[in-house]
């Protein structure tokens, strides 16, 4: 079964892009399943992959924070997704779709995953500055999804973005570094070029980098219920310092870092859904 691996981070509209790949036909994601503290992504009833897991375990109710369940995701994540790749086939979906952050598997687990054949990589990639910004946002709220933070205004340090850009930049080099050494084709979004022009974008994007992707142009477009966050084009009037840490990137010499994105590729290279 054609697979969809979303690499990215926290704060780069992981949740979103989820929940419209998600909404197409024959189509299943799980936003962040291979999260240590919890399967996110598979509540009890909602699919039929929930289902299966929970007879698989003998669990009368699944919870996502179940030691059983988060064991059985993350010691053998590509028999997990096989495992859920045969489910939900048999109630007729198509394809099935994960997220995967930094930290989330093993350098070992990751290299499989990406690997297996039918597998479309997709990096998600935000603005070292923009994410920095809300990163802080939300852990200033505790909101980390569907919270509309476009008036809290907090004052970021230089440090804020250099922590950012450092683990970003790890990040990505890693992943950059397995496709590039294992020749895996990807396609590459970007927040600011993609999310933010709308789902249609996103899609058509998609589209015309991946055969077989379950849309196509002129069918329905379905409309996340999460919406893009920081719409402010001019990045630092979402802060109460902008103008101060615009001075201190420039005195630190990490503005240019701050004001582009992660990773060492900066193109998308065509995927072929299927390939051996």
């Amino acid at each position: 079964m054609p697979r969809i691996l979303l690499i990215s981070q926290k704060r780069c509209g992981t949740n979103w892009l989820m929940e419209l790949i998600g909404a197409l036909p024959k189509t299943i994601c799980f936003r962040d399943v291979f999260n240590p503290g919890g399967a996110f992504g598979l509540k009890p009833g909602r699919n039929a992959a929930a289902a299966a897991i929970a007879e698989h375990l003998d669990l009368p109710i699944l919870e996502e924070r179940d030691p059983d369940l988060i064991d059985f995701v993350r010691t053998e994540p590509e028999l997990f997704l096989r495992f859920v790749e045969a489910a939900i086939q048999r109630k007729g979906c198509c394809w099935c779709g994960a997220t995967i952050f930094d930290g989330h598997l093993s350098p070992q687990q990751f290299r499989s995953v990406i690997s297996a054949k039918g597998t479309l990589v997709v990096l998600l990639k935000r603005r070292n500055l923009d994410r920095a910004i809300s990163l802080k946002k939300a852990r200033l709220t505790g909101a980390w999804k569907g919270l509309d933070t476009s008036e809290i205004r907090p004052a970021v340090t230089w440090q804020d973005v250099d922590n950012a850009i450092q683990e970003s930049k790890s990040w990505f080099d890693f992943v950059e570094d397995c496709l590039q050494v294992n020749q895996i084709p990807f396609v590459e979004l970007r927040y600011e070029d993609h999310i933010l022009e709308g789902p249609e974008h996103v899609l058509l994007h998609l589209a015309s980098h991946t055969s077989n992707f379950p849309w196509a142009e002129g069918e329905p477009v379905p409309i996340p219920s999460i919406q893009a966050q920081d719409l402010t084009r001019d990045v630092f009037e979402r802060i109460s310092n902008g103008a101060e840490l615009k001075k201190a990137l420039q005195e630190h010499g990490i503005f240019g870092e701050a004001m582009n994105y992660p990773g060492r590729i900066s193109r998308s290279i065509s995927s072929m859904v299927g390939r051996g």
